[in-house]
């Protein structure tokens, strides 16, 4: 038998051989009979003084179930009531009274309610299953707590106190049983993904057109020479400079012809002039003073190539002369506009192409530059400073053979320092007397041309930046 989940005032109920009695007010089950005292008396436990005659002749012991004081019963002949215990004088300690019985333990605990079963699995795309709702919970059950054994009696003054009551047995009340969970809702599975669509094949590559034949040279003009006309102020000149002896310089077939230059244009002399070194001065001295540098490569050469690039502010007047003979003497004119020329007879027919180029990727070391692949390179991601070598070139006396190599710099700048043409080391005669340098991050023009003279090569170098 177990205490009822749900009971109402008053209601009593026997568990394991005892009686209880329900008080609502303070939601307690109280023992509804009086246990016998060790003296042959009574013991009552419970919230009001006991209505019952107790016996007149014993001790009678009276435990308030809500405070916890203790009264003893007296009657005195003329008068009975309970009186708590403790109002008089304190006596001396009595010898301690027998432990009461523990009382039976609390109910047992209600069995756990089952575990609803899960839910079958939704069907594909449905919708998400409600959650089943919870099963109510079980009512806890109350176990009453067995009333506490009276204190014994305190004697009269300088008496013996009197023995301890011996304490009430534990209630044993029984745990109600937990309400069984409901089920669990089903989960709706996740619909399908439509399939993606197939990637389209890719068109297979055009083939490429073949290269069309080089158009015919056109045929000579047979025009007549037209009237003498303004010269333009682009290009440059190309002077071939011989000796008559010691008395003068022969230059383009004229003997000590004055020159007319442009300033920011290049010139070329060709001397042939052995024991008469021809030099640019800024006065009409012999020796090597007052040599004008500024943009001259190779002065006072006897047999050789001088370079010129007019710098924008070389003096309006210049010489060359003889570094030995003072009759061997010219005037040089420059400006920013040359003087009316006359006009040249009108060249053959001219067909234009256009030049491929050919990249080359790491230089380092000896690069080649096969000059029948052509005269343009583009060098990209450079690894260090190289040497161009420049193959097959042909070697026929009085010609100019030309390469152009676009440099594309990273981070670090690197450059053309050496040349060869075909495995033999060349000097390189730089413009502006000195060895340029690349700069970082930028596109770089390098241009060489290889003139061959007598035999020989000689090497005219450039370096323009941009970007």
């Amino acid at each position: 038998m177990s205490f009822p989940a749900n009971p109402t005032n008053g209601q009593a109920v026997t568990v394991n051989g005892i009686s209880y009695v329900y008080n609502s007010t303070n939601d307690t089950w109280t023992r509804s009979e009086a246990i016998s005292a060790s003296t042959g008396g009574q013991l009552f436990v419970q919230a009001t003084p006991p209505t019952l005659n107790p016996l007149a002749d014993r001790v009678n012991v009276w435990v308030d179930s809500d405070t916890g004081k203790q009264y003893i019963y007296i009657n005195d002949g003329d008068s009975a009531q309970w009186i708590e215990i403790g109002t008089g004088g304190r006596g001396a300690t009595g010898a301690s009274g027998p432990i009461g019985a523990t009382g039976t333990p609390g109910g047992a605990t209600g069995q756990t309610g089952a575990t609803g079963a899960t839910g079958p699995q939704g069907n594909p795309g449905g919708a998400t299953g409600a959650t089943g709702a919870s099963g109510p919970q079980g009512a806890t059950g109350t176990g009453a707590t067995g009333a506490t054994g009276p204190t014994g009696a305190t004697g009269s003054p300088g008496g013996a106190t009197g023995a301890t009551g011996v304490p009430g047995a534990t209630g044993a009340g029984a745990t109600g049983a937990t309400g069984i969970e409901g089920n669990v809702g089903a989960t709706g599975s996740t619909g399908l993904t439509g399939a993606s669509g197939a990637t389209g094949l890719e068109g297979s590559s055009g083939a490429t057109g073949a290269t069309g034949p080089t158009g015919l040279q056109g045929a000579t003009g047979l025009g007549q020479t037209g009237a003498t006309g303004a010269t333009g102020a682009t290009g440059g000149a190309s002077f071939a400079v011989t000796n008559n002896g010691a008395s003068s310089y022969i230059i383009n077939s004229v003997s000590n012809p004055s020159l007319n230059l442009l300033r920011g244009f290049t010139y070329y002399f060709t001397v042939s002039a052995s024991g008469h070194p021809f030099w640019i001065k800024t006065s009409q001295t012999t020796g090597t003073g007052n040599a004008y540098s500024s943009g001259i490569v190779n002065n006072g050469t006897d047999n050789g190539l001088i370079t010129f690039v007019v710098p924008y502010n070389a003096p309006s007047t210049l010489y060359y002369i003889c570094q030995y003979h003072g009759s061997m003497v010219g005037q040089i004119n420059v400006s920013d506009l040359g003087p009316a020329g006359a006009t040249g007879a009108t060249g053959p027919g001219v067909s234009l192409a256009i030049e491929p180029f050919t990249v080359l990727t790491n230089s380092t070391g000896v690069v080649a530059h096969n000059y029948q692949t052509g005269g343009l390179w583009t060098h990209t991601s450079i690894a260090s400073n190289f040497t161009a070598n420049f193959t097959n070139v042909p070697t026929a006396d009085n010609n100019v053979v030309s390469f152009s190599l676009f440099l594309v710099q990273g981070g670090t700048a690197y450059t053309p320092t050496a040349v060869q043409i075909d495995g033999a080391a060349q000097t390189i005669n730089w413009i502006g007397g000195s060895t340029p340098s690349g700069s970082a991050n930028k596109r770089q023009l390098v241009s060489f041309n290889l003139w061959r003279i007598s035999g020989a090569w000689t090497v005219i170098g450039s370096l323009s930046s941009y970007g």
